[in-house]
C-alpha cells in the first residue's frame, strides 16, 4: 500500500509518502506557518523526486489533531480535495499518537503532547507494552504543570518541548523522562505507517473524516461570552 501522509497539526508542516512501509520521500518544514502557501508545492515535489504519478498511490492519511486550528483546516481540506480529486480513500490519525509512536524506549506509560498556546498544552496517556501503545486518558486540553502532577506514575513526555523547561522539576519529581525535542516533532513518515498499521481498515469517504480540536476554536469561544 503506497500512502500519501500530511502532517500540518503544529507549526512544522509534514509530508511523506511511504510506500509498505518503506519512506520514498518525506519534507519536514520546521516552524513554517505559511501551511496553505506551501503545502500543494511540497506534495506536487515529493512525487516529483519520486517519479511517481499522484493515482500511483492507494490512500491518503492526514493529521486531524489537536493541534493548530488553522493548520488542521488546511491539512485537513487539502488531504480531502486530493482524495475526490483522485478518488481515494481517507484516514485520519490523532496527532497525539503520531507523537506518542515516535517515542523510544521500553513499556511504561507515553504521554505525548502538543502546544495549545495561551500556556497549556494538549495532552493524552498511552501505556506501551511491547511496542504497542495502548490509550489510557484521552485527549484534554490543561496547563502542562498541572498535567504532569496529575500522572499516575512515572511517564515518559513527549513533544511540547517548549515547555521542557518550565516543566523540568516538577517531572523530575514524579519520576518522569523528557524524550528529545526533535522526537516531539510529528513526522508524516510516522503517520503514513500508523495508518497503514490502524487505520488502512477505517479508511474511506473524505467528508467523513473531521478535526479533533478538543478545545473550541476562539471564535466560537468569543461568540458563547456574548
Amino acid at each position: 500500500m503506497r500512502i500519501l501522509a500530511i502532517d500540518t497539526a503544529t507549526p512544522s508542516a509534514s509530508v511523506a509518502l511511504v510506500d509498505e512501509g518503506r519512506i520514498l520521500a518525506e519534507c519536514l518544514l520546521s516552524g513554517q506557518k505559511n501551511h496553505s502557501e506551501r503545502l500543494l508545492q511540497i506534495i506536487d515535489r515529493l512525487f516529483d523526486w519520486t517519479g511517481s504519478a499522484r493515482d500511483s498511490i492507494d490512500s491518503i492519511a492526514v493529521s486531524v489533531g489537536p493541534g493548530s486550528f488553522t493548520g488542521l483546516r488546511v491539512g485537513i481540506s487539502t488531504a480531502q480535495g486530493l482524495a475526490f480529486a483522485l478518488d481515494k480513500p481517507l484516514a485520519g490519525v490523532p496527532a497525539l499518537e503520531v507523537v506518542a509512536s515516535q517515542a523510544t524506549g521500553g513499556d511504561g506509560l507515553v504521554s505525548p503532547m502538543i502546544d495549545a498556546r495561551k500556556q497549556q498544552v494538549y495532552a493524552c496517556l498511552y501505556h506501551r507494552t511491547g511496542g504497542v501503545l495502548e490509550q489510557v486518558q484521552p485527549a484534554t486540553v490543561c496547563d502542562p504543570d498541572a498535567w504532569v502532577q496529575g500522572l499516575p506514575e512515572p511517564a515518559l513526555l513527549i513533544g511540547a518541548a517548549v515547555y521542557y523547561g518550565r516543566i523540568s522539576a516538577c517531572a523530575a519529581a514524579k519520576g518522569c523522562t523528557l524524550a528529545p525535542e526533535h522526537l516531539g516533532i510529528p513526522r508524516a513518515s510516522t503517520l503514513a505507517i500508523l495508518a497503514q498499521a490502524q487505520y488502512a481498515g477505517r479508511a474511506g469517504r473524505p467528508e467523513l473524516v473531521s478535526a479533533l480540536y478538543v478545545r473550541p476554536p476562539d471564535a466560537f469561544i468569543c461568540e458563547a461570552q456574548k
